[in-house]
C-alpha cells in the first residue's frame, strides 16, 4: 500500500488552532475581504487539502468568534 502525502502550508497549519484559525481570518479581512469571504475562503481552503472545517455556516461562524472573543477578553481581566 502506498501512501499519497501532500504539503500543506504553515499558515493551514496553524489555522487549525483557533487562535491561528482568527487570526488567517482577521489577515484576510486587512486585505479587502468581507467577513464573510474571508471566512469563505478559509473554509474552502482547509477543505482544499482535505482538513476537516471549522465551522459549518456563517451564523455558526459568527457565534463561534462571539464566544472565542468574549473568552479571551475574561482571561486578561483583571478584575
Amino acid at each position: 500500500m502506498c501512501e499519497e502525502t501532500i504539503s500543506i502550508p504553515k499558515r493551514i497549519v496553524f489555522a487549525l488552532h483557533i487562535d491561528g484559525y482568527f487570526r488567517e481570518f482577521y489577515e484576510n479581512t486587512q486585505k479587502g475581504m468581507s467577513h464573510k469571504e474571508a471566512w469563505e475562503k478559509l473554509e474552502n481552503e482547509f477543505e482544499t487539502y482535505e482538513l476537516p472545517t471549522r465551522y459549518d455556516s456563517f451564523e455558526s461562524f459568527k457565534r463561534g468568534k462571539s464566544y472565542h472573543f468574549k473568552k479571551k477578553q475574561q482571561k486578561i481581566s483583571f478584575w
